[in-house]
């Protein structure tokens, strides 16, 4: 009788365990073993920054685009890298984009033409021609009221909108658990720093669906405790050829970079760059 009862219970545990769904992460897409890299600011020349081309560009690298998402001062989503508009504009405008509305930041010209994007189009521009996002709220800490009362619920509908549930992570360093909390059916990332790279269990804990990790501090037990919870394991910005070989010594093949050809190229490479010596 007892053994009735215990095959009963493993029968009842085992369709327990499987009515239970997957994690997010474990469906999100996954590169498909070959070598990806996520373009920084959507920066592929002959693409400026932000361009609609950029973001079209990027999925030859093999992924998508990094965007940084900001808020006018009226409440809008529009993407900027810089806490300024002096670069992007040539120095005509040293402005903050948080202080300027969006008709504002939309009518300063931007030094290799075009104008500031917006969310949308963004968005838009993802949808129609496949490319995946990484969207960094940017400055979440120096206006969290404002993201919080309206940004976030805003970004997380725009997302749906768009329909790209599963081709769009948000994040960085500090935005992406407000923005789990607002949206728990949305991906989130985040961004380490060296003193965080470790934190295992503070990253699993949050839940967040992809780890970007500095090269300066890949540790295997790291990455491979991260992949066996299905969390998708990347690099942070890497332009360096030993870099690149670095991340791929440690067994990252999803790269963030300024440079996504010769970075895609490095990794690709069916040996390591010749001038990079082997480490004994």
């Amino acid at each position: 009788m007892k053994k009735c009862l215990s095959a009963l219970a493993a029968v009842l545990v085992a369709a327990a365990l499987l009515a239970v769904p997957a994690p997010a992460s474990a469906t999100r897409y996954v590169p498909s073993g070959g070598c990806t890299t996520v373009i920084h600011r959507a920066k592929q020349l002959p693409y400026d920054e932000l361009q609609t081309a950029g973001i079209a560009a990027s999925v030859a690298w093999g992924w998508g685009a990094e965007l940084d998402v900001r808020l006018t001062a009226d409440d809008q989503l529009v993407l900027v890298h810089d806490d300024t508009l002096r670069r992007i504009s040539g120095g005509v405008d040293t402005r903050r984009p948080e202080d300027l509305t969006l008709d504002e930041i939309r009518s300063v010209p931007l030094a290799r033409g075009g104008q500031v994007m917006t969310l949308d189009e963004a968005l838009t521009t993802a949808s129609s021609s496949g490319a995946r996002l990484m969207l960094e709220i940017k400055r979440y800490s120096s206006f969290s009221a404002r993201w919080d009362a309206t940004g976030l619920a805003d970004l997380a509908q725009a997302i749906r909108d768009h329909g790209l549930q599963d081709r769009v992570y948000v994040g960085g360093a500090t935005g992406g658990i407000p923005f789990l909390r607002q949206a728990p059916d949305l991906a989130t990332y985040y961004r380490a720093s060296p003193k965080k790279a470790a934190a295992v269990e503070m990253m699993l804990h949050r839940g967040y669906d992809l780890v970007q990790l500095p090269v300066s501090d890949l540790d295997p037990s790291v990455i491979g405790r991260l992949r066996a919870a299905g969390v998708l394991v990347g690099t942070r910005q890497v332009n360096r050829k030993e870099d690149v070989v670095t991340a791929f010594r440690a067994g990252l093949r999803l790269f963030q970079s300024d440079r996504g050809q010769r970075v895609r190229t490095w990794c690709q490479s069916a040996t390591l760059p010749p001038d990079i010596p082997r480490r004994r």
